[in-house]
This record gives structure tokens, C-alpha cells and sequence, in this order.
């Protein structure tokens, strides 16, 4: 089971992903919502990630995101489930746009 922290972690970088493409759909939050269930998040834990639902994060931040999860998901295993993770949610409104492409493509070299 993922640490608390770390679901967090990883779902940031989610909202980010979902992003990509300037906006958020009901698909994406409807899949970031399964995974919080699934890593057992409580309503505080979600309320966390509510700012980022509000503004798409700039580069910096994302880059930061992304950092701070890869410092926390060290193993091959969590890596992959890292960019799976990523590939869902940008095909979770099944319209994978040119810039979620861009995205996927550039976060997924870092994971290897």
C-alpha cells in the first residue's frame, strides 16, 4: 500500500498531467478520485489537492512535482506505475491532445 504522502505526491503530478492540455475534465477528476479511494485518502486529504484543481501549474512547478515524486518512488516497479498512471489519466477523456502527448513523452524518458 502506498504511503499516505506519496499518493499525494503522485497525484499531484496527475492534476499536472491532466493539465496539459489547459483543462481539466470530468474523466481526469473522476479518475483522480477513483486513485484517491483506492490509496484510501480522506476528505482532508483531497482538500489538499483541491488548489490544484483551481490553476494549471506553471513548468517550474510541475518539474517540482515531478522531482519531489521521483525522490519518493525509487524502484523500476514504482516508476512504471508512475507512467501508467500517467498514460490513464491522459486518456481518461479518451482525447490524448498533442500537448498531454508532449507531456507523457517528457516525464516518461525521466521515469526510465
Amino acid at each position: 500500500m502506498m504511503m499516505r504522502s506519496d499518493a499525494l505526491a503522485l497525484l499531484k503530478v496527475l492534476i499536472a498531467a491532466a493539465w496539459a492540455d489547459n483543462r481539466l475534465s470530468q474523466s481526469e477528476i473522476n479518475y483522480l478520485k477513483t486513485l484517491a479511494k483506492r490509496f484510501n485518502l480522506s476528505d482532508t486529504d483531497w482538500l489538499e489537492l483541491e488548489p490544484h484543481f483551481e490553476d494549471r501549474p506553471s513548468q517550474p512547478e510541475t518539474d517540482a512535482l515531478f522531482q519531489d515524486l521521483l525522490s519518493r518512488i525509487a524502484t523500476p516497479l514504482g516508476r512504471n506505475q508512475v507512467a501508467r498512471h500517467i498514460e490513464e489519466i491522459l486518456n481518461a477523456d479518451e482525447n490524448v491532445t498533442a500537448e498531454e502527448h508532449d507531456f507523457l513523452e517528457h516525464y516518461a524518458l525521466t521515469l526510465k
